[in-house]
């Protein structure tokens, strides 16, 4: 906690006016992985991590800078114009990626490219598209998709989203919500729906509630085909929470040196 509230305070008094803000995330076969098994205490846990958060949260208001999307902080009326347009407006926002692990979302496709630098290369030698996954989504899964990045920036503009898909959304996904709606965790009116400041540390898990049965199925299928942590693209660079203890997976060991025979 002093080391996060020193580094803030180091930050400001350079005059940094803007923050991205994110949770550390590794995987099980990252050498990270291993020093959290190892040294767990110099890592903080659940309480110290809320403790980081709303410490932030009360800084950052303090001295004048506003929250959107969150975990972004800034000085002026705007973080930036990119990233409130692909959080509030994630349907009307064709993302083109470039270059090695990049993603996009065009025309209702989310797609991903290749994550290796070997791989990249020689689908643009061989001159194919560098694309390592993709999906296009249907009409469910575009509205799931709408509430999880609005919730995330200034929340789900009701009238809007039925307008565009004939259906308002707290109706349509009431169930989901209500859990976090019962709690003050989301808030809803007339008019939005939105994270409330209690609600923005577990903004994640509320995302997950919004994930589709079928998608869910997908993933688990997806998952049950992981053998090795270290070597599978699929666990190595994919670090959405969902669904994500691949069955009977392990990490391959790392390759020992050969020890020469002495002679007899």
């Amino acid at each position: 906690m002093e080391n996060w509230y020193t580094s803030i305070r180091e930050l400001v008094e350079a005059g940094v006016e803007k923050f991205n803000i994110f949770p550390l995330m590794f995987k099980q076969a990252d050498p990270i992985s291993a020093h959290y098994r190892t040294n767990p205490e110099i890592f903080p846990d659940s309480r110290g991590r809320l403790l980081m958060h709303f410490a932030t949260e009360a800084i950052m208001r303090r001295l004048g800078f506003r929250r959107g999307p969150l975990f972004y902080y800034a000085k002026a009326d705007s973080h930036s114009r990119q990233q409130e347009d692909k959080y509030d407006s994630i349907e009307d926002i064709n993302l083109l990626p470039f270059g090695v692990s990049g993603f996009g979302y065009v025309g209702n496709t989310q797609y991903y490219n290749e994550c290796t630098l070997d791989g990249y290369m020689s689908a643009i030698e061989e001159g194919r598209p560098p694309v390592w996954r993709g999906a296009r989504l249907d009409l469910d899964e575009r509205m799931r998709r709408t509430i999880m990045f609005a919730l995330r920036s200034s929340g789900v503009d009701r009238s809007a989203f039925s307008t565009r898909y004939g259906v308002d959304p707290l109706q349509r996904f009431g169930a989901e919500l209500a859990p976090f709606l019962d709690r003050g965790l989301v808030s809803a009116n007339d008019t939005r729906i939105e994270v409330t400041d209690r609600g923005a540390p577990f903004a994640d898990s509320i995302a997950l509630h919004l994930v589709s049965d079928r998608i869910r199925e997908q993933i688990r299928l997806s998952n049950s085909r992981i053998t090795d942590l270290k070597r599978d693209p699929l666990d190595r660079y994919d670090f959405s929470p969902i669904e994500r203890d691949p069955v009977a997976a392990t990490v391959s060991p790392l390759p020992m040196p050969e020890v020469p025979k002495r002679p007899a």
